[in-house]
């Protein structure tokens, strides 16, 4: 008996420890702070601070047009394609472009053609405890933010750097 204790136990022990801690199929995959569960293919993202959506302005399909928060009023210009695949990408469902980082901090956020590059490599950080993230760009690790603190229609977002506040803290609601 003694004998089966000593080999039995670790034995579970080490297949349950396999089954939780065993990486999930690609499927599967979470951008880093993403909560359990499916990814979901696209949906809005709603600012914490005022609870407007992030668009793109006049519904514009042309590169270099404005992303802004307005109103959500469940267009396509306010609804976002996370799972392109195209790596780190959020494009627009309306004009088919991605999420683009100008440049530096206080730098504008604009829509262009999806390249792959630094600039359209968003990460997601795990920002409330209520589902809300950070949205970081890959060239300078700098926060999605609605300019200002506006609550207002039309309020520019830019690069910022991190400050933990409600203006760079964003929801996603899906459709």
């Amino acid at each position: 008996m003694n004998l089966v204790r000593r080999t039995l136990v670790p034995a579970l022990g080490a297949a349950l420890l396999l089954a939780v801690a065993a990486p999930t199929a690609s499927a599967d995959f979470y951008p880093p702070g993403w909560p359990q569960g499916p990814v979901p293919e696209m949906g809005t993202l709603v600012n914490a601070n005022s609870g407007k959506c992030l668009e793109v302005a006049d519904s514009s399909t042309d590169n270099g047009a404005a992303v802004q928060q307005w109103d959500c009023d469940g267009g396509e210009n306010q609804l976002w394609d996370f799972n392109s695949g195209i790596p780190g990408a959020i494009v627009n469902v309306h004009s088919g472009k991605c999420l683009d980082a100008t440049g530096g901090a206080g730098d504008p956020i604009q829509q262009w053609d999806c390249d792959g590059g630094d600039n359209q490599y968003w990460t997601w950080t795990r920002d409330r405890p209520w589902e809300s993230y950070a949205l970081h760009d890959g060239r300078y690790h700098l926060a999605l933010d609605v300019r200002a603190w506006s609550t207002e229609n039309g309020a520019e977002t830019e690069l910022f750097s991190w400050n933990d506040g409600d203006n760079q803290s964003w929801r996603v609601v899906r459709p």
